[in-house]
């Protein structure tokens, strides 16, 4: 019987959503915004990426 419990999986996935919730509460202006900038940094594939953003930014 194959199980769908990973525990390594799991405390992965609460290290992530610790670190979202402090680095949200980090902020103080334009929290959503800001955070949404982040995680789509992040999250961005492919070229580009960060720098593209950094430099819209300036």
């Amino acid at each position: 019987m194959v199980s769908v419990h990973d525990p390594d999986r799991d405390a992965a996935f609460g290290e992530l959503v610790r670190f979202r919730q402090e680095f949200y509460e980090c902020l103080t202006a334009r929290v959503d915004a800001l955070f949404e900038l982040a995680e789509a940094v992040l999250c961005t594939d492919g070229p580009g990426g960060v720098r593209w953003v950094v430099y819209k930014i300036r």
